[in-house]
């Protein structure tokens, strides 16, 4: 069967532990926005990050020494943006995405000067549509050599955690619908899943999860919801489009 590329986060991946399309998941590359995915000159100096959890300190070095993989073919590709909910940092004309978590454990010194862009407010919105075009146009190969799926991943309008505030939860909101609209405007996209439907309750992003309380860490029924649109996917990708995206030149 076909294989799955993920380049965005956990509320895709987690798909993949249900249903038909275990084990198909072959990329997976998380905790980048789309400026740090777009301006790729890695930074010059790597922080001593002090974080103990290996996953989020390789995520964090990935993307600031720009060594995700945008480099696929013949593959289900799957973008979603959750991790736009970072900031966009920039440092020494270096732009990475500002990882708090990863940030708070790097020294004073090295921090010092970076500075932050809140892409997800409506006076920088400009910016995210430059990046999008950027994007593909440095992308060509990527978007045209594999089936490009957006998962439309969203925050949850009925949390009721305590990080992030509501404030911030209604921003990101906005963003996201003006993000996607942007998306299905400048990238040529094969097929969209758009489950925020279901986000009609606080259960629909437990308190329970096991990552944790937050607007986007989903419930198993969305999970398996969407790894059945996936594995939907998955065979008409082998059917109809595979041998035409392996022998293309």
């Amino acid at each position: 069967m076909s294989e799955f590329c993920v380049i965005g986060s956990c509320v895709t991946r987690d798909a993949f532990e249900f249903g038909d399309i275990k084990d198909s998941l072959t990329y997976y590359h998380s905790r980048s926005n789309l400026a740090s995915l777009t301006h790729t000159l890695p930074i010059d100096e790597l922080p001593d990050f002090e974080e103990p959890r290996h996953f989020e300190k390789r995520c964090a070095q990935t993307d600031m020494n720009k060594s995700f993989n945008l480099n696929h073919r013949g593959k289900i590709v799957i973008f979603d943006f959750i991790d736009d909910r970072f900031p966009i940092a920039r440092r020494n004309d270096r732009v990475f995405t500002a990882n708090w978590r990863m940030l708070a454990t790097a020294s004073e010194q090295w921090k010092k000067g970076i500075e932050f862009t809140p892409h997800f407010r409506p006076q920088n919105w400009s910016q995210v549509s430059e990046n999008l075009k950027l994007f593909y146009d440095k992308n060509r190969e990527l978007f045209h050599e594999n089936y490009i799926i957006i998962h439309k991943a969203s925050f949850n309008p009925y949390y009721d955690g305590q990080d992030p505030d509501r404030e911030k939860v209604d921003a990101m909101l906005r963003y996201y619908d003006f993000l996607f609209n942007e998306i299905m405007t400048l990238w040529p996209v094969d097929y969209t899943i758009d489950l925020r439907h279901l986000l009609t309750s606080p259960s629909a992003t437990p308190a329970d999860h096991r990552w944790g309380h937050t607007p986007f860490h989903y419930s198993d029924n969305y999970n398996e919801l969407l790894a059945s649109e996936l594995a939907g996917r998955q065979r008409i990708f082998s059917s109809k489009y595979k041998k035409i995206f392996s022998s293309s030149p």
